[in-house]
Parts: structure tokens; C-alpha cells; sequence
């Protein structure tokens, strides 16, 4: 059944006393008034033969009507195609959409960034402007090309320095930081620092000092990302289309088709292996016998560890964890995770043994006598 319907301007009907103010219907003297809107309606019965009406936003009839034979077109098409005026919107209004639905479900800040990094970069770079655009091969060829060697086209001061460790005139990164140097083509982050485009640097180096660098930056090439990274962008990219599957903005997800790479062997940067009793009480040791760090001291890091492996939790779980967590005056002792910081979202009680359960009593008891009284 198509949408069919007429435009119209509302009628508002008012009740006016002898002073010309609105009064209720049923007040001695009212005048009834009806007063004609401005701004065109159109009413329409939908495919499922319901009435819906709109407004066009307009007091011009000619703009009303065609706003009118817009609107009943887009219904129809949506008729035939559920999913064409998600078809048409800018993809990253569904990105956008998408993270907000991470935030709703209490994902972590690092997790939105890696996901939104990930998404983003890919529709970036494979130039998607819609969903409709959406191609599996063309995000396969880039992550490919992501994964080849990559020439380094950006320096640090230090990669500048170690450059110039032969020119008398400059020797030491903290005497170029004194200079005028250019504007770096990528600012400096937490953890990873300024970097300048080496063309630009070059030209400044050459007319500043006279030297003689190579045209090609002389870094070498970056070996690009790894098979672990290649598996998360498919993954993010996946779990994205999956959503806008389940949220009826998309018929069916056009990266089932790709698969993920087993990381070679050769891609471990460390071999793996469970620790023994041994290695734990060696641990356990240094721990205790160390030097305060980020605001533990050596005893309190022991026991970090002890609850870390006794119960498994992560590192913001443990964060979380007060003296009310603990219950260790009972038997079977327990430590309560609250639902906000648990990964399943429940309140989750970890039962302790009993030799660390009496460690911890000791330790808490502890803690509580260095406060002042």
C-alpha cells in the first residue's frame, strides 16, 4: 500500500472572553475562535494504513506541495527499500552513533578510542562516504599495504641529533630545542614525541647550517603493522558492520568474507611460559624488599601481587578494590568486585584461600594502624 495524503494548515481552536483572553470551553460569555496556522501539515496513511502527520515547515503552498511529493517519494522508497535512508547518510553519523552505543554499555575510554581510531582511519583512507560504499576487497588491500614496509618521512629531534653528532655547530638535542625550529607536521603526544616532515627539516637544516643531508629521509624504513594489529582493525571493522546489521541500517555485513591472519611465530616478542612457584616467591620478594614506586612502597606492592594472582582480576579491577572489599575475618574469606568495575557487569565475590586470607588480616590491620588517630 503507498503513502498517499494532502497538505493543510492547522486549525486551533480557542475560547475567548469579552477582554479577548483564552478561557476554558465552558466559561459563562466564551466565544469560540479559530485561529489558522502558518506553517503547512501534510497527512499521509503509511504502508501499514496508519495516519501520521508532519510538518513542512513552510507557509508557501507551492514549497508545501513540493515538499509534500518529496516526502511520499522517500516513503515509498522506503517501501521497497527498508534501508535507504540509512543508505544515504554519512557514514561517520553511524560511527558516531556506534560509539555512543559502546559509552551506553560502560566500555572502557581506551576501548572507544581504539575502536572509533580504527573504523575511522579505515573509512578515511578507503575514501567510504556512505555505508553503501562499503567494500570488503578495497579494506583488504589497505590493511595489505599497511603491513608492508613503510619509508619514514618524519624525524624526531633525536633522530636529528644522532644526524648532526658530526657537525661542530650542533651537538646536542637540548641546544637545537633553543632554536627557531619549524612547525613540527605532527605535534607531540603522551608518549610519543614532535615530529617533522624531512624535506621541510632538511631545507631548514641546509640554510641553517650548511649541511649537506640526503634527500631521501635517511630512517629506515618502518616495518609497518603486525599481523596482531591487521587482526583488530578486521575485528573493529566487523563488529561495526554487524551493528549496523542489527540495528536494521544494513541488510547483511559486507566483511564476513574477511579473515583474519595466524601471527607467525616470529611475530612473539616473548615466549610465553607459565611461572613456577619458584619465580612467584622470587617475585614476591624483590617486591617487598624494593624501592616505593608510583606511590607503593615494597610491602605494598607484595600484596598487590598475592591479590593480583589470587583472584585474577585486572588492573583496574584491583584499583577499585577498598577495605570494605574484603571479608577476611570469615570463613571462606572473599574479596566483593562491585557490578560498575566487574567485566560481566555483576557484583562479584572472589573467595580467597585461607593462607592469604590470614596475610591480608595481618596486612589490613596494618594499614589501619598507620592512619593517624
Amino acid at each position: 500500500m503507498a503513502a498517499t495524503g494532502h497538505i493543510y494548515l492547522p486549525v486551533t481552536t480557542r475560547y475567548l472572553d469579552s477582554s479577548g483572553r483564552q478561557v476554558p470551553k465552558d466559561s459563562p460569555g466564551a466565544r469560540k475562535r479559530q485561529i489558522r496556522g502558518k506553517t503547512y501539515r501534510a497527512r499521509y496513511v503509511d504502508a501499514n494504513g496508519r495516519t501520521q502527520t508532519c510538518s513542512l515547515e513552510t507557509a508557501d503552498r507551492d514549497t508545501a506541495q513540493m515538499e509534500f511529493a518529496k516526502l511520499i517519494e522517500r516513503r515509498k522508497l522506503n517501501i521497497l527499500d527498508p534501508y535507504a535512508e540509512h543508505r544515504v547518510r554519512p557514514v561517520g553519523e553511524h560511527l558516531t552513533d556506534y560509539v555512543r552505543s559502546l559509552e551506553r554499555k560502560n566500555k572502557s575510554e581506551k576501548h572507544l578510542a581504539k575502536v572509533s581510531g580504527y573504523v575511522g582511519r579505515i573509512i578515511q583512507e578507503c575514501g567510504f562516504r556512505t555505508i553503501a560504499d562499503f567494500d570488503a576487497e578495497q579494506v583488504a588491500e589497505y590493511l595489505h599495504d599497511r603491513r608492508q614496509l613503510q619509508p619514514v618521512s618524519q624525524v624526531s629531534l633525536k633522530h636529528v641529533v644522532e644526524m648532526l653528532s658530526d657537525v661542530d655547530v650542533i651537538t646536542t638535542e637540548w641546544r637545537l630545542r633553543k632554536l627557531s625550529l619549524p612547525v613540527p607536521s605532527l605535534a607531540a603526544r603522551r608518549g610519543s614525541p614532535a615530529l617533522w616532515d624531512w624535506r621541510e627539516l632538511r631545507t631548514w637544516l641546509h640554510d641553517r647550517f650548511g649541511c649537506s643531508l640526503p634527500r631521501v629521509c635517511p630512517i629506515p624504513d618502518s616495518p609497518g603493522i603486525s599481523d596482531f594489529a591487521f587482526n583488530d582493525h578486521i575485528a573493529a571493522m566487523k563488529a561495526f558492520a554487524n551493528w549496523l546489521v542489527k540495528h536494521d541500517r544494513m541488510l547483511k555485513s559486507p566483511f564476513r568474507v574477511l579473515s583474519k591472519l595466524n601471527p607467525e611465530e616470529s611475530e612473539l616478542r616473548h615466549e610465553r611460559r607459565a611461572a613456577t612457584q619458584a619465580d612467584f616467591e622470587a617475585l614476591l620478594t624483590s617486591a617487598a624488599q624494593g624501592q616505593p614506586f608510583r606511590g607503593l612502597t615494597g610491602p605494598d606492592r607484595a600484596m598487590l601481587y598475592l591479590v593480583a594472582v589470587s583472584t585474577g582480576y585486572r588492573a583496574s579491577e584491583l584499583r577499585s578494590l577498598t577495605r570494605e572489599s574484603f571479608e577476611v575475618e570469615t570463613r571462606p574469606a572473599t574479596v566483593v568486585l562491585h557490578a560498575r568495575h566487574s567485566k560481566r557487569r555483576k557484583r562479584d565475590p572472589q573467595p580467597l584461600r585461607n593462607d592469604v586470607a590470614t596475610l591480608l588480616q595481618v596486612y589490613l590491620e596494618e594499614i589501619r594502624s598507620r592512619r593517624p588517630k
